[in-house]
């Protein structure tokens, strides 16, 4: 890792950048839902994280609204 950010540092910086807005994500998704998921089986895992993410994005977009004055 140490020789990526010496001969490429400009991608590396683009790179961690992405994991950087990853993360911050996943920490308010956490934060507003809590992190642990109540399904039990895989197929119910899944249908829940895809709620989370879609009540996120919705909730995203109103806060947007909000400030835009739209």
């Amino acid at each position: 890792m140490v020789s990526f950010w010496q001969h490429w540092p400009n991608r590396a910086a683009a790179l961690y950048g992405k994991r950087n807005h990853a993360e911050t994500a996943f920490s308010m998704i956490q934060r507003l839902f809590g992190y642990r998921l109540r399904c039990r089986t895989e197929i119910g895992r899944k249908n829940e994280v895809q709620a989370k993410l879609s009540i996120f994005n919705l909730f995203l977009l109103a806060r947007k609204e909000n400030f835009d004055g739209t």
